[in-house]
């Protein structure tokens, strides 16, 4: 059953949705950050929850690469997701989720 509380839901354009229904596109990708991470992954109170056996061999902070290894939890109510593009809506089951490390720190400078 589709719940408000096991839904995911994302505005994307048009052509997105409409890939989907095509059968051009079968995934969907987006970053976690300080807006969605409470969407997406276990937590209480804003607070991560860390898988145990995915953490890093030393203590760098969970947030490093640690080596491909993603050490925090998909929220487990989470099962479907939502795409809305501007007048079009469809509604998938989620079937696997993956990660990939992102940059831990970018740095920005002007040249001297």
């Amino acid at each position: 059953m589709i719940t408000e509380e096991n839904t995911l839901g994302f505005s994307v354009d048009e052509q997105v949705v409409q890939d989907f229904i095509a059968g051009k596109r079968n995934s969907f990708t987006t970053d976690i950050d300080e807006d969605t991470y409470r969407e997406l992954l276990e937590n209480y109170d804003g607070n991560l929850i860390l898988d145990v056996e995915e953490l890093p061999d030393t203590f760098h902070g969970c947030y490093f690469y640690n080596n491909g290894k993603f050490p925090y939890i998909k929220k487990k109510t989470l099962e479907h997701i939502l795409l809305a593009g501007d007048t079009t809506r469809i509604v998938g089951r989620i079937v696997r989720c993956t990660y990939t490390p992102g940059l831990r720190f970018f740095y920005s400078c002007n040249t001297i």
